[in-house]
């Protein structure tokens, strides 16, 4: 039996959020240590989602604001978001996502851990290196953002 040529052979899904482009360029945002524009991307779906998926979204949001949290040395911004964020993302675990949330749950909960064992005083020793990747399961394709110019109307804060 052939496979039709106009279908892919191992295209993941379905998922049961909705996973526009720009949710792969938070995605890329994230990977490249651009926490706050992460944050904008996750945010504008987050605006108009709904239910689990609103959570989910927000989950992704917060865990990425814990981390720019670290890097500008707000120990109690990035512990409550952690907490919040890594929450969320533990309560939607069931849902079906283009991303290995619970690869990033993980290291999530890892880097959480490190930052209480160093505490408020020693925040400035985190190592960034352990931050970690959104990871995309496999046969998934990240599609570019629908408006190439979404970048230039978020600039850093």
């Amino acid at each position: 039996m052939s496979v039709p040529q106009n279908r892919p052979v191992s295209k993941p899904g379905p998922f049961s959020i909705e996973w526009p482009p720009l949710a792969d360029e938070g995605v890329r945002l994230f990977n490249t240590g651009d926490y706050h524009r992460c944050h904008d991307a996750f945010e504008d779906i987050w605006v108009e989602s709904g239910g689990d998926q609103k959570v989910y979204y927000q989950g992704l949001i917060q865990t990425a604001v814990a981390y720019h949290k670290i890097r500008t040395r707000v120990f109690s911004g990035a512990k409550a978001l952690f907490e919040r964020g890594m929450e969320k993302l533990e309560r939607t675990r069931h849902l079906v996502t283009p991303v290995r949330t619970d690869l990033f749950l993980h290291a999530a909960r890892e880097n959480y851990q490190k930052m209480l064992d160093l505490g408020e005083a020693g925040l400035d020793r985190f190592d960034e290196s352990t931050f970690p990747q959104i990871h995309y399961i496999e046969g998934y394709e990240p599609q570019p953002p629908p408006d190439p110019s979404w970048l230039d109307r978020h600039v850093r804060h």
